[in-house]
């Protein structure tokens, strides 16, 4: 990716940065950075869904089991409706 006109504080381009292998250093530690938050989130997700504590779980699972959409799915359905 070209980044034209990018300046560090201290006067450094982007391309010279890139050249120097400085650039992918950098985009590496950000790829890792995402990874682990996503990983994180996957973890702390999987947690919640088995602790029971996700949000709203209980309503999902009493929908799947009785095949009826619960009153509090419908109001959650028509906020998303609403363009006000």
């Amino acid at each position: 990716m070209r980044v034209s006109g990018w300046r560090e504080a201290d006067g450094r381009t982007a391309e010279g940065e890139r050249s120097s292998g400085l650039g992918r250093a950098r985009e590496a530690e950000c790829d890792l950075a995402i990874r682990e938050a996503e990983a994180s989130w996957v973890r702390s997700s999987l947690e919640e869904l088995t602790t029971g504590s996700f949000p709203g779980l209980a309503m999902w699972r009493a929908w799947r089991e009785s095949g009826r959409m619960p009153p509090e799915a419908g109001e959650l359905a028509e906020r998303g409706l609403r363009t006000d």
